[in-house]
């Protein structure tokens, strides 16, 4: 009688635990802010900055040929975006801690889109490498905020990994197709269409992100500590 009361009550105790992560599966399969379509944005942000380092390799000669500047300053096409980009990271981070990541992300993406009309208006080296060099600022607004975002909107585990995967995914595409698509923008419009494409990514982000992503604080707004930022960003 007693193995058969204590039989029960293990049945009735795993139906219970049974039904629990059941019904846990389901809350988080319903979830709407734990869909694909928040990773892809949030994704997205990362392969523009991508795309904007390898798609723009292919046109350097021609850059320069129209803007008249010395081949020495081609590099700066190039590192103009990437010294900035990761003088900013640090920054970045820091802002984001304190207004929120969401925020830090959608004032990158909007730096990065006038950036961009910057670059496509270019009518010299310095426009242009000035540009260059707010496109990476913006980018690393862009980079930090998602990245944060993204672990944050996916708590659970395999979530998470799928996420970044796809997030992962997104910047791998972007960096190995962009300089045949450069290249193919290039012969077809011409150079300047590599930094006006931009702009319509980046309306589709800052239209999306507000509305899939909630906004995320730390509980304590800490004070940017400015001079040990810029004593890391110089090293």
């Amino acid at each position: 009688m007693r193995i058969g009361i204590s039989t029960r009550v293990r049945a009735h105790h795993g139906a219970l635990a049974d039904r629990k992560a059941s019904m846990q599966r389901n809350f988080a399969s319903s979830a709407p802010s734990r869909g694909v379509r928040p990773a892809f944005f949030l994704g997205l942000g990362s392969f523009l900055t991508q795309f904007d380092v390898t798609s723009v390799i292919i046109a350097t000669g021609d850059i320069a040929r129209d803007l008249a500047f010395e081949l020495r300053g081609v590099a700066w096409i190039i590192d103009a975006y990437s010294v900035a980009f990761v003088a900013a990271l640090l920054m970045c981070g820091a802002l984001a801690d304190r207004f929120g990541r969401r925020r830090v992300l959608l004032a990158g993406n909007m730096l990065f889109a006038a950036a961009s009309l910057v670059c496509a208006a270019a009518i010299g080296g310095p426009m242009l490498w000035a540009g260059r060099a707010l496109q990476g600022i913006g980018a690393a607004g862009i980079v930090t905020g998602a990245i944060a975002l993204v672990a944050a909107q996916y708590p659970e585990p395999a979530a998470r990994a799928r996420a970044l995967g796809l997030f992962g995914v997104l910047s791998g595409v972007a960096m190995a197709l962009g300089p045949t698509l450069g290249g193919l923008i290039t012969q077809a419009w011409g150079w300047r269409w590599i930094f006006l494409i931009n702009l319509p990514v980046c309306v589709a982000i800052g239209l999306a992100v507000p509305g899939l992503v909630p906004e995320i604080f730390e509980g304590v707004r800490r004070r940017i500590d400015g001079v040990g930022v810029g004593l890391v960003t110089l090293a």
